[in-house]
């Protein structure tokens, strides 16, 4: 679903691997689901950087250990939940300032 969805919307040049909860039958905001990411990139979850627009997935994946980017395009207000995003963006087109 994630495959096709990505080729669909005409971003698949732009994304390396891509990791979704079907691979593992689980959904987040279970820790494995995180886990997948670091164990796939046999990286340290500091070194990621996660980029949603739902604030309960930006707030999980904080949780977590990721660096959080959360794509807030409606200005919405923070969840109550543990874990806040490290930085707060608008759209997309923010995101290149945040990993040059």
């Amino acid at each position: 679903m994630l495959d096709s969805a990505v080729k669909n919307s005409g971003i698949a040049e732009f994304i390396d691997v891509n990791f979704s909860v079907e691979d593992i039958g689980i959904f987040k905001p279970d820790f494995r689901v995180y886990q997948l990411a670091v164990d796939q990139l046999n990286v340290m979850s500091h070194e990621i950087i996660f980029q949603s627009s739902n604030a309960r997935d930006a707030s999980g994946a904080s949780a977590f250990g990721f660096n959080v980017a959360w794509i807030n395009r409606f200005n919405q207000s923070e969840e109550r939940l543990p874990g806040n995003p490290d930085f707060e963006i608008k759209n997309l087109m923010e995101l290149q300032n945040l990993i040059n």
